[in-house]
């Protein structure tokens, strides 16, 4: 049946349906099939939401052009389908690394996070924040100093659409406003919401800190996680088992509950937490030469942020977990605690319970690990292998000639691996093809988002900024 002989409704929930290879072969059957397949609607589920690039600066060259067409007859490319070749010359362009690129002194950077088109540099030397504008040549826009002087940044991280900073207890959250980044929430986040109106309007609290509060880091501890729009500060007494879960809505800045970390019978040697996109998860490692009921030395509990309730999740171990991995649908753990054993167990993410004890090849190095959608991908010595979540099935292995050091997923086929052989380098693998595109030297992986436009390097003394668009 030919499809284009159908009602055009009908003809388009048909190529809705097919993969993108399939749609580009239904262009070159003839003009009407083509027009058939020429609507937005059947071109947008092929596209990146997150890519404007028909509002970009094309700065690599040759630049890309819309296809011109001798044929009057032909209607004109609709706009989905332009953006989809807009990403093909995109694609192209990295994979053979077509790109110009910039370069510019680093500075003393402890941290870097990156929120959209900025580049956002932790300078804990000069104890403030650097924005570097990267969506064409960059451009530094701001330098915004912390609150307080003379104290370190416990957190410095982007969430959603702003920039989280904790200084001791003190939460601060940036949004962009205009293209610069303003505060707009400021809390001492283990106090009632009220005490925070107090603190002063200015761009300088140290004096009224120092006098209201006190604190330094070497007088406190604490964790601090965020979850969708939640903050959860949890401060550690001498005390473990008395710690104190701090919960906030970042949205609205309402301090929503204090909660105490779940009773255990024993004495807590450390807290760890985790998180994935819906729940905050709780591990207490207790102490080794303790009496006790059990034979327990790790205890993992899960607290929904929605609720303000713990979950029915529990996971026991009788020996120390040296990593955990908590993701939408599984929790990883080690199956025990040497790093080197390559077994681990796949837990249910809601309930904790077993789903699988799978045994790889490699063990997972947690300082070289990143999960994108399904795929879960380590390195390993010099190796890097790639799993899938799902099934929890080897997808390729991947030889390297150096130390695995780090490893990012661009998306589904692009891998950065990051090590040292004598110098740092940077490898970028196609995943499919299980082919090595080309490699960086002297450089080390600069994490700049999910995305082909740019690859942010850093090397000894400078920042690198790789266009490709």
């Amino acid at each position: 049946m030919d499809p284009t002989d159908l009602p055009e409704e009908v003809a388009e929930r048909i190529f809705i349906l097919l993969p993108v290879e399939d749609v580009l072969s239904c262009c070159l059957v003839n003009s009407r099939w083509r027009d058939s397949v020429n609507k937005n609607i059947i071109w947008k589920r092929h596209c990146n939401p997150n890519l404007h690039l028909d509002n970009m600066p094309n700065l690599v060259k040759p630049a890309f052009e819309v296809p011109k067409s001798d044929c009057e007859d032909l209607s004109p490319i609709c706009k989905y389908r332009l953006s989809y070749m807009r990403e093909i010359h995109l694609r192209n362009n990295f994979r053979q690394k077509h790109c110009v690129e910039y370069k510019f002194s680093r500075g003393h950077i402890e941290k870097t996070e990156f929120l959209d088109k900025y580049l956002l540099l932790n300078d804990s030397y000069k104890n403030m924040f650097h924005v570097w504008d990267i969506h064409g040549s960059p451009i530094q826009i701001q330098s915004v100093p912390y609150l307080l002087q003379q104290m370190c940044t416990e957190t410095f991280q982007t969430l959603g659409d702003c920039l989280l900073i904790v200084q001791c207890n003190l939460l601060q959250v940036y949004f962009v406003v205009d293209g610069m980044f303003t505060l707009k929430l400021c809390r001492i986040f283990d106090k009632e919401e009220e005490f925070s109106h107090t603190i002063p309007a200015s761009d300088m609290i140290t004096s009224w800190y120092t006098s209201n509060i006190g604190l330094y880091p070497c007088d406190f501890t604490s964790i601090n996680e965020t979850v969708g729009k939640y903050f959860v500060g949890i401060v550690e007494p001498f005390r473990l088992k008395e710690s104190v879960m701090h919960i906030w809505d970042l949205e609205s800045g309402k301090k929503l509950k204090e909660d105490r970390i779940p009773g255990v019978e024993e004495s807590i040697e450390n807290i760890c937490c985790g998180k994935n996109s819906e729940y905050l998860y709780i591990a207490l490692y207790l102490h080794m030469f303790e009496q006790s009921s059990s034979n327990a030395r790790c205890k993992i509990f899960c607290y929904n942020l929605k609720t303000l309730q713990y979950t029915q999740f529990y996971v026991e171990s009788n020996h120390s977990i040296p990593f955990m991995l908590f993701e939408e649908k599984v929790v990883i753990l080690p199956c025990d605690q040497w790093e080197n054993s390559g077994s681990y167990l796949f837990l249910d993410s809601k309930t904790g319970k077993k789903i699988v004890e799978k045994k790889f090849d490699y063990p997972m190095n947690p300082k070289a690990l990143d999960v994108y959608k399904s795929q879960l991908v380590f390195g390993s010595s010099h190796t890097v292998m790639v799993v899938d979540l799902d099934s929890q099935d080897e997808i390729t292995v991947l030889p390297v000639d150096f130390e695995v050091m780090e490893v990012y997923l661009l998306d589904s086929d692009i891998l950065l691996v990051g090590g040292v052989d004598y110098h740092f380098v940077v490898e970028v693998w196609d995943i499919k093809r299980h082919y090595r595109l080309y490699t960086l030297k002297e450089k080390a992986i600069l994490l700049s988002g999910r995305t082909l436009q740019r690859l942010c390097l850093q090397g000894l003394y400078n920042i690198h900024v790789l266009q490709f668009w």
